[in-house]
């Protein structure tokens, strides 16, 4: 499902419902109610070796709380601007390779492949620092009244931890929301090879061409010889295939951080 919004209760994660009460009497354990995902408290890391949490281990759902609303912050703009790019360049470079393939199939296969790369990938490094910045302040809100003068390294901390995390699931996002936008992109060139395959010349085995895309890119097939076609191979494929194969954000830097992204995803969408 979708992460841009919120999906009911959260764990702890640590101490029960009593403790000392939070910014407008909100105790812990009630503040984790509000989260986008209800087992985000299973994945946010505490360093066991921050005291105040040794003191006053219930605080640590505060911190469950500060990513969770610096996700929904940052995740609506993050999101959109990578799916609106990710989607334009997908369909430009998708129906420009295929424009001779009349199989819908194989093209939106390379389009879901590319698009849902392209928008995790910008969605996990644009949204970095602004996520980072909403965890800090929104850490800061909660827990600067328990914290003593080394607060501002508990809270680096506590960021540098779990930056990773919430990356991972505005990643997450993105891809769901991008293969939903490019599925929408590519209607008129899915219903174009249909109606083509449908149609008498289909029928008849007469080749689909895109002769839009073509004439916009200047190939017109009717005038070359045989040999000089322009005709999608499977190593076409293969070239959006490989956009699987390559090192997914979320792995290299949830993966140093000890995130299990698959979990993560996993636990996302339930």
């Amino acid at each position: 499902g979708s992460l841009d919004g919120p999906r009911g209760g959260l764990e702890s994660g640590g101490g029960g419902g009593s403790g000392p009460a939070g910014p407008g009497g909100e105790s812990p354990a009630e503040g984790a109610g509000n989260t986008v995902i209800p087992n985000l408290a299973a994945y946010v890391k505490i360093n066991p070796s921050l005291s105040v949490f040794q003191t006053h281990p219930q605080l640590q759902a505060y911190v469950h709380v500060a990513l969770d609303r610096a996700i929904r912050e940052v995740i609506h703009p993050a999101v959109e601007r990578s799916v609106t790019i990710a989607t334009i360049t997908a369909k430009e470079l998708v129906t420009k390779d295929f424009a001779s393939s009349g199989d819908e199939v194989k093209l939106r296969k390379a389009a879901h492949t590319m698009v849902s790369t392209l928008a995790g990938s910008l969605a996990m490094f644009t949204c970095r620092r602004s996520l980072e910045a909403c965890m800090e302040s929104h850490l800061k809100a909660l827990l600067d009244s328990y914290l003593d003068g080394d607060g501002g390294s508990t809270i680096a901390v506590l960021c540098a931890d779990n930056l990773d995390l919430g990356a991972v699931l505005i990643e997450k996002a993105a891809n769901e929301r991008a293969r939903k936008e490019i599925d929408q992109a590519l209607l008129p060139a899915i219903h174009a090879r249909r109606k083509h395959r449908e149609s008498a010349k289909g029928a008849g085995g007469e080749p689909y061409y895109d002769l839009g895309v073509l004439a916009a890119h200047r190939r017109y097939p009717a005038g070359l010889p045989e040999a000089l076609v322009f005709t999608p191979q499977q190593t076409d494929l293969r070239v959006y295939e490989a956009f699987l194969r390559l090192p997914k954000a979320a792995d290299r830097t949830a993966g140093g951080a000890g995130v299990d992204a698959a979990a993560v995803a996993s636990g996302a969408s339930a």
